[in-house]
């Protein structure tokens, strides 16, 4: 099952290095970084979206 992995780069609850680390650990995968914060839906949702839209 294909998994992604989406991050927002100033995100303070989950920081990127601890998303970073996890994805690779975890899934084996690259996570996609938003300029952003903890909350991609609201703050960027046309960025979040065309990630998500992604193949």
């Amino acid at each position: 099952m294909p998994v992604r992995v989406i991050a927002g780069r100033h995100d303070r609850l989950f920081p990127l290095p601890l998303i970073e680390r996890l994805a690779h650990e975890r899934v084996g995968v690259e996570p996609e970084v938003i300029d952003t914060g903890h909350l991609p839906a609201l703050a960027r949702p046309a960025e979040l979206a065309s990630l998500l839209l992604r193949e």
